[in-house]
């Protein structure tokens, strides 16, 4: 994305049209955290405070990052989202995935639970 001046609504849309495109092929591989999302300090959905992360130096936070974005099997859509949004908004929309994926699977698994609870 171009660095002067505000985004056009073309830019956002191929933006999110990108990001939709990527997210789509880390479902189709059961990806959660898409690869190289930093999530020390986030807190956890529900306010439980940070998620468990070991405490890394840079050196090594950077290396692992680097490890995964290698290994990442859709590492040519993620380099289209990339180059499609400002670094901002790939470090959102990336951790607000982590925080919806993780949201969906308590809500299953809160259902699950009530479900077995009635079946009793």
């Amino acid at each position: 994305m171009s660095s002067t001046g505000a985004p056009t609504r073309s830019n956002r849309q191929q933006c999110w049209d990108s990001r939709d495109a990527y997210y789509a092929c880390l479902t189709k591989h059961s990806i959660q955290v898409p690869p190289g999302t930093d999530m020390t300090g986030t807190k956890g959905p529900l306010g439980s405070g940070a998620f468990a992360e070991p405490r890394r130096s840079e050196d090594e936070r950077m290396r692992i990052t680097m490890a995964e974005r290698d290994a990442d099997p859709c590492a040519e859509l993620r380099n289209v989202y990339e180059g499609s949004c400002a670094q901002s908004w790939i470090e959102y929309f990336n951790k607000r995935r982590v925080l919806e994926e993780r949201q969906k699977a308590f809500y299953a698994m809160a259902e699950a639970n009530a479900a077995k609870r009635q079946a009793m």
